[in-house]
């Protein structure tokens, strides 16, 4: 059975009817996202038609802030459902140099190839600050 995607703490960015946006727990890159669908679905071709649209609306909505608040160089977007078989799209941003946030330096030593698989997890308190920022970076829907 396909269980919804429960949240870790102060990683929720925003939440609307269709989708949750959120932090990945795991900060290896900087900004790291997942996008969830708030309705059970284990299959990507099973999302309706509104459920595409919204999503595309929130991918660009994320994109944008995430643009304003650290220009990563590159995004990779995966639906990796390995672990967590309900639907949820992974947004990445990729980086070319060194971005500082809060004092912390976080590289991307993968830059140019698939991303990799450190683990880098964040305090809540940062996650909370991070999903602040990042949320307050989205411009208002269209």
């Amino acid at each position: 059975d396909v269980v919804v995607i429960e949240l870790a703490a102060g990683t929720k960015i925003q939440a609307s009817r269709l989708w949750t946006l959120a932090l990945n727990r795991n900060q290896n890159l900087l900004g790291k996202c997942v996008v969830i669908a708030n309705r059970p679905c284990g299959s990507v071709p099973e999302l309706q038609a509104e459920e595409w649209s919204a999503l595309l609306a929130h991918l660009r909505q994320l994109t944008a802030a995430l643009d304003t608040t650290f220009a990563p160089d590159a995004y990779n977007h995966a639906f990796l459902m390995n672990v967590d078989p309900q639907v949820h799209l992974h947004v990445i941003p990729r980086y070319a140099s060194i971005r500082v946030w809060e004092g912390m330096r976080f590289d991307d030593p993968h830059w140019g190839a698939l991303f990799g698989t450190e683990q880098r997890l964040l305090s809540t308190q940062h996650l909370s600050r991070l999903s602040d920022t990042v949320r307050r970076a989205l411009p208002s829907p269209a």
